[in-house]
């Protein structure tokens, strides 16, 4: 076990210091901050608690590995939901986003699963958990010039990926005359 005890005290000020930290980063995955974020973030600081010999002194890599994750699993669910309930023939909706927007957030969570680990998470760590190069810095325990470096050449190889998930010619992605709907999405989603 790292430095201290894990008691209840312990927990609770886990809870109180990174609990915001987590509803930003799992509310802007799930698109909103409804009863499934809050399910989510409950379900990263029970791990935290079960798991507690094994969280670090610094905890937030560890808990954002762990919402990572859960994450995972939160969307393998639903897609099966989702399948289960084409296969019934009942009609499923799309989030307030819409159908375009709904499809360039499935492209760029298709880009993001191509890049190595270590551009998914300093990417995270910028646009999801809203991290300064300071911020990433001290997570990833690099300098801040470092960092930034890191970081822009890890949006470059998202810029490539959604290039190419673009360039599939799925008839998902098809707008009119063929042109992918919404441009690439990488600049709306991560600002880039």
């Amino acid at each position: 076990m790292a430095g201290g005890v894990r008691d209840e005290a312990w927990h609770d000020g886990v809870v109180r210091r990174y609990r915001d930290d987590m509803m930003r980063r799992v509310g802007g995955r799930l698109g909103g901050f409804g009863a499934d974020t809050e399910d989510v973030v409950q379900a990263v600081f029970l791990t935290a608690w079960r798991r507690r010999d094994h969280v670090p002194d610094d905890p937030l890599p560890w808990l954002y590995d762990v919402t990572n994750k859960l994450l995972a699993n939160y969307w393998r669910k639903r897609r099966r939901q989702r399948s289960t309930l084409m296969l019934l023939g009942a009609e499923t909706t799309v989030d307030e986003g819409g159908l375009a927007s709904w499809a360039e957030a499935q492209d760029l969570r298709v880009a993001l699963a191509t890049l190595a680990r270590a551009d998914q998470q300093i990417l995270t760590l910028r646009y999801d958990c809203d991290l300064t190069a300071t911020d990433i810095a001290a997570t990833l325990r690099c300098t801040p010039e470092a960092a930034r470096k890191r970081l822009e050449r890890a949006r470059e190889r998202l810029r490539r990926a959604m290039k190419r998930v673009h360039g599939r010619g799925d008839a998902r992605h098809a707008g009119v005359a063929g042109e992918p709907i919404g441009g690439t999405g990488v600049d709306d989603a991560y600002g880039l």
